[in-house]
């Protein structure tokens, strides 16, 4: 199996993004950042995303979440978000071109999918120096299931996915070793010169 690949020139560890895509966004300088790059679809489950917010919010009063994307879920999404009461803590980004301008204003990237066939989005953060959080099923276990640079979710137990995430949040140095490391382990595996490695030994065995 070949993964797909991430251009970790592209996609890289920024300050200087960080602080930029925080005020392009309106976030505090010193918010907490849940970000998610998905299209807003069933599939993605960004619904499951903002209830998690709403769980953490109480404990976690400079938390914010960022949604990058658009799809059918769009309205239902704002309409939640009034409903929380949360709104004003809540960013609907709309559709980006360029994303990695944007992924290191995370502190977390969370992918709640309910299925995914990798999950390039995960790839992208981590390769911004950003913990990768997403659910335990194939696509995104892939990634993660051996990663020192994220973390798997219980896809069916919301409560053990808030503590998860919640322990998390509290604990800034882990999640600055964790990004160091989703960082490196990005440019080892998924690197575009490690791909075309890996194409040119496939082909090579095919002669």
């Amino acid at each position: 199996v070949i993964p797909n690949g991430v251009d970790t020139d592209t996609f890289t560890v920024s300050p200087e993004r960080r602080v930029l895509a925080r005020k392009q966004l309106g976030l505090p300088s010193d918010a907490l950042v849940l970000g998610c790059v998905a299209r807003l679809s069933a599939q993605k489950r960004p619904q499951a995303l903002l209830a998690l917010f709403a769980r953490l919010a109480p404990q976690f009063p400079n938390l914010y979440v960022v949604l990058v994307g658009t799809g059918p879920l769009d309205a239902m999404l704002r309409l939640q978000a009034q409903q929380s009461g949360l709104q004003d803590r809540i960013v609907f980004a709309g559709f980006r071109q360029r994303v990695e301008l944007l992924m290191p204003a995370f502190d977390l990237h969370v992918l709640l999918s309910k299925n995914e066939g990798f999950g390039i989005a995960t790839i992208e953060a981590m390769a911004c120096g950003v913990p990768a959080v997403g659910t335990d099923v194939p696509g995104t276990r892939d990634i993660l299931h051996d990663s020192e640079g994220g973390l798997l979710l219980p896809l069916d137990d919301e409560h053990a996915a808030c503590a998860a995430v919640a322990r998390l949040l509290v604990d800034a140095p882990r999640r600055a070793r964790m990004g160091r490391l989703a960082r490196e382990e990005t440019v080892q595996r998924y690197s575009m010169p490690r791909l075309e490695r890996q194409l040119r030994a496939f082909y090579a065995g095919l002669v």
